[in-house]
């Protein structure tokens, strides 16, 4: 069932097993595989059907950092506050996290997620049907592209993103709940508060309102916050409206905010390759968006023995046309190859490559970044939230190592030449955030050193669990989608059978 909150009494009360906060694909996937289970359930979704200017603004606050100076605000326009939630500009990356990524690496602060990379095997194959990509397991195409590039290269390997046509959550799966007799999505309810009991070990009810002044109280058997990596913590934070909050005795909730610098390297020109670099490029045959897009990853013993952090790198082709916009330097720089090519065509792999070359790079988890509330409150009387996060010195100097073993392969292997800025502050002059936002309620196994345990239920706290990708340790260097709806998925089955 489908409803607005406006529709509502002014003062309504629903009961329910479980209570979602947040209709994005956390909160949706949950919801749509507990519609079949006869549990009662209530989504409740901030926004609309549509983007609308004045519950948008409910998520401004001041930001600071690295790559946000000229992002005043960063914390309003990368999350969108409507059905579907962060869907909704989601370009369809998909890409599983690497076995890596889950381990204790001694040089990497905080590392070590407290679950194993097979355990989620069952739910990346259930979250790849519902974002319409194929199943990772299946690699038809990958023993021939896998070594095209730079061959059996120990430093580099080839790595696939599937694409996602892309899938709009609230699009394609609310009309399913809107026909599900015992789930309530309803629309424009703004969670004000999560009531305990006495203990503070149980939420007894959440309590929410409408711009407009409607008030919406749930109680529930349990909750789950699946409303991002930013307003999963505010809301952890605001909660009892006595300054403690929930799961926060140790003062960890909003701590080791990551994101993925999307870090925009520089210019490159390669002889002869520009047909066996088809499968790294956004289109293919015919000018059609590809489904499965190619890219080079640092191979797990270039991070052990460089002691780096994860990082995909990403060529985006530049046509003739943007020919004039290319630095001179590259030019000046490719002047051999492009002789070479010219004197020595090589007809079985065509002309010459020239692209630019960017990096999603993994950060080390950092308590000093984090999201804290201001005391400034916004037009339901929360307080807003505020976000620090920088560039550390481990960040810059795993990046720097990336790319050096990056443009010595290129070079080496296939002739390449590469022109990248002189000083690292300029790189991060030219690269922006990706809008990927975890690790501000961690998962831990014990409640010093995280948020919540490998179930994702709240440490200390009996039937409040939370969705999404604010409970990453690690990041990791792929776009978080697919890996939150498996935890997600995962979450579902764990609720589907504690609260039958």
């Amino acid at each position: 069932m489908l409803l607005d909150i406006a529709d509502l009494e002014p003062v309504a009360t629903f009961a329910a097993d479980l209570c979602v906060v947040g209709g994005g694909p956390a909160g949706l996937s949950i919801a749509r595989e507990l519609s079949s289970s006869r549990l009662r359930v209530v989504v409740l979704e901030s926004g609309g059907l549509e983007l609308d200017g004045e519950t948008q603004h409910l998520y401004s606050g001041p930001c600071r950092g690295t790559l946000l100076a000229g992002l005043s605000g960063y914390l309003a326009t990368s999350r969108l506050r409507y059905l579907g939630g962060a869907s909704n500009h989601w370009q369809g990356w998909c890409r599983r996290h690497d076995a890596l990524d889950y381990e204790v690496r001694d040089w990497v602060l905080e590392s070590g997620w407290p679950l194993e990379l097979e355990r989620l095997g069952p739910y990346y194959h259930r979250a790849s049907e519902l974002c319409r990509v194929p199943d990772f397991d299946d690699h038809r195409d990958a023993s021939t592209l896998r070594a095209a590039l730079l061959g059996e290269d120990p430093d580099f390997e080839t790595t696939f993103f599937h694409m996602s046509p892309p899938v709009r959550f609230g699009e394609a799966f609310g009309g399913e709940l809107a026909g599900a007799p015992d789930v309530r999505v309803v629309l424009h309810a703004n969670v004000l508060d999560l009531r305990t009991d006495r203990s503070r070990r149980r939420v007894t009810a959440v309590d929410a309102a409408s711009l407009g002044g409607r008030r919406l109280t749930v109680r529930s058997r349990g909750v789950v916050l699946a409303c991002g990596g930013i307003e999963n913590a505010r809301l952890l934070l605001a909660a009892g409206g006595d300054g403690l909050g929930l799961g926060n005795e140790r003062d960890l909730v909003g701590r080791y905010f990551m994101d993925h610098p999307s870090v925009h390297l520089g210019q490159l020109v390669m002889p002869y390759w520009r047909h066996l670099m088809r499968p790294y490029g956004y289109l293919g045959a015919g000018g059609r968006r590809q489904t499965v897009r190619a890219a080079l990853r640092t191979s797990e013993a270039l991070q052990r023995r460089e002691r780096l952090l994860n990082a995909v790198f990403v060529f985006d082709p530049i046509g003739a046309e943007e020919a004039p916009e290319l630095a001179p330097e590259v030019m000046a720089l490719a002047t051999d190859v492009l002789q070479l090519a010219e004197e020595h065509p090589d007809p079985a792999n065509g002309s010459n490559f020239v692209g630019a070359l960017r990096a999603e790079i993994e950060q080390i988890p950092d308590p000093e970044n984090r999201v804290t509330l201001t005391d400034e409150r916004d037009a339901l009387g929360m307080p807003r939230a505020a976000l620090r996060w920088t560039i550390g010195e481990q960040d810059e100097a795993s990046l720097q190592g990336s790319v050096r073993a990056l443009v010595r392969s290129l070079g080496s292997r296939l002739r390449a030449r590469v022109h990248l800025p002189e000083e690292i502050g300029a790189i991060w002059e030219a690269s922006v955030p990706s809008n990927h936002h975890m690790g501000t309620t961690r998962m831990s196994t014990t409640p010093d050193r995280g948020v919540v345990d490998t179930d994702c239920r709240v440490h200390g706290i009996d039937n409040l669990w939370i969705a999404g990708s604010s409970v990453f340790p690690t990041s990791g260097c792929s776009n978080p989608t697919l890996t939150l709806i498996a935890l997600a998925l995962r979450l579902a089955d764990h609720l589907k059978e504690l609260l039958a």
